[in-house]
């Protein structure tokens, strides 16, 4: 059920989001096509019309000065004839057509190393052919005029050169122009593609701005469900976890009836067998306490209830004697080391749960072989009471001190039964209760796992004048204090290799 709900949800939000990311793509795509074509036609302007222009205006001003000073050199000569003087080999008027000649070749050049723009190579082999009629004839022109033979010059002049200049100087203004009108077509293509592209760009944008807002709508949608969901499953869990608690405690109830009949009516003889009917008793009646306090702390959303008070001592004590048979199997030492009479702000049952996880975690990855220990310990400590289990098995893997707690990490040798949520059951709940849990590992010292919970004022009455530090965080976790009644700590050392993850 909660698949149906979440999953099309999920899909379309997958799908608006890739959608937004499309809408980007096509944006930046369609601005850099743009950018490219019109970094591609600027140059057109750039590279090849404008300076065609300029070099064609130079060329054209070049050729009509150069007929001018050939037409006053021409003029020259025909004063001298006139006045029967002697021609000369050179004047400063044939300098100065000499230069103009030289610059004119020079601008033609430098148009003629650009590029050509379509249909200008006709115009401008018909200005190369013009060209070089004019200085042919200009050539001729003046070396009449040099010679004397004025009147000749100045019919080279006026017949040939000034027609073929004036020839000259419109295909040079046609070649100007048709430059001219490929950088205008060439500008109004950059502008129509500049305001095409803003608005493609803005239109993909607005899209783009409508998706996320779809998408946002549908994360919060989303979330709704899951919201609802969550609620849901919490209700389902509630009532799942009370009929678990029911169908668990009523064969506990006719357990609990037979062994007392077998207590009261069953002649037992044997002290042993009296004495494990009594612990199995209180085994059922500590369970029925565990699993009435857990159901009451689920159903109230994980609440701790802020009267419960619990007697450290005596819950220490049943744990141990619960355990103990465990331990007496497998050959470990279980010791009670020092338990500072004092309650805490718990529930007896939570308490009893809290305690029996740490211990039966030491118990089971303790090892085996002689002289293997597990000890318990307790003492109140500015206001909290700190209660510490500590072993001397192999100790945690490398690097795991950090995840011990997390639900469903376990060593990776772990060959023993369980799916790693009793440390993160036990640290949620000591969390919820305003306390604190850590966890210290030495190679071949063994752990020292510790949990803090808040004292009861009366005990924090009487404990006041003790202080020490505060337990450290998981996250840089120094030594958790591991000391027995007569002052003794384990020296912290490099992680080593265990299976302590339960």
């Amino acid at each position: 059920m909660g698949r149906k709900q979440v999953t099309p949800s999920a899909r379309a939000l997958v799908a608006a989001f890739a959608c937004v990311a499309v809408s980007f793509l096509l944006a930046t795509a369609a601005s850099e096509w743009s950018d490219v074509r019109i970094r591609r036609d600027a140059r057109v302007i750039t590279d090849t019309a404008a300076p065609s222009i300029v070099h064609l205006e130079g060329f054209r001003s070049e050729a009509r000065r150069l007929v001018g000073l050939a037409d006053d050199e021409i003029d020259r000569a025909l004063e001298r004839q006139h006045a029967r003087a002697q021609p000369t080999a050179a004047t400063a008027g044939g300098e100065a057509t000499s230069a103009s000649l030289a610059r004119m070749e020079r601008e033609w050049q430098a148009y003629r190393a650009l590029s050509a723009l379509p249909r200008e190579r006709e115009l401008a082999a018909l200005v190369a052919d013009l060209e070089s009629t004019v200085t042919g004839d200009l050539g001729r022109a003046l070396q009449a005029a040099g010679a004397g033979r004025a009147q000749v010059a100045l019919d080279i002049l006026e017949r040939r050169v000034k027609p073929a200049a004036d020839a000259l100087d419109d295909a040079v203004v046609r070649l100007v122009e048709r430059n001219a009108q490929e950088a205008t077509r060439v500008a109004g293509r950059i502008d129509r593609l500049g305001r095409r592209s803003i608005a493609l760009a803005l239109g993909l944008d607005g899209l783009s701005v409508l998706l996320t807002i779809g998408a946002a709508l549908l994360v919060l949608r989303f979330f709704q469900r899951y919201s609802q969901l969550v609620e849901q499953r919490a209700e389902e869990l509630e009532l799942f976890a009370s009929r678990v608690a029911h169908d668990v405690l009523s064969p506990l109830g006719a357990a609990s009836l037979a062994l007392s009949y077998l207590a009261d009516k069953g002649n037992i003889d044997d002290p042993r067998a009296r004495k494990m009917l009594a612990l199995g008793r209180r085994g059922i009646e500590r369970t029925r306490l565990i699993a009435d306090d857990l159901l009451e702390f689920a159903s109230a959303g994980a609440r701790p209830d802020p009267t419960a008070r619990a007697d450290v001592a005596l819950i220490i004590a049943a744990v141990m004697d619960e355990a103990r048979p465990l331990a007496d199997e497998r050959h470990i030492v279980l010791t009670l080391e020092g338990v500072a009479a004092g309650t805490v702000c718990c529930k007896q049952g939570i308490l009893s749960s809290l305690v029996s996880n740490l211990v039966r975690n030491a118990v089971k990855y303790v090892g085996d072989g002689p002289g293997k220990q597990v000890r318990v310990r307790a003492r109140a400590v500015d206001g909290v009471v700190r209660i510490e289990v500590e072993d001397n098995g192999p100790g945690l893997p490398p690097h795991m001190e950090s995840a011990v707690f997390e639900p469903y990490v376990r060593g990776p040798e772990n060959h023993q039964p369980g799916i790693g949520l009793g440390l993160a059951t036990v640290k949620r709940v000591v969390e919820a209760h305003g306390g604190r849990v850590a966890v210290r590992s030495s190679p071949g010292a063994g752990c020292c796992f510790a949990l803090e919970l808040p004292a009861a004022p009366a005990a924090v009455e009487e404990s006041g004048a003790a202080h020490e530090n505060p337990l450290p965080t998981p996250a840089n976790p120094p030594r958790v204090g591991p000391e027995d009644e007569r002052g003794r700590g384990i020296a912290a050392e490099d992680p080593g290799p265990s299976e302590h993850v339960g």
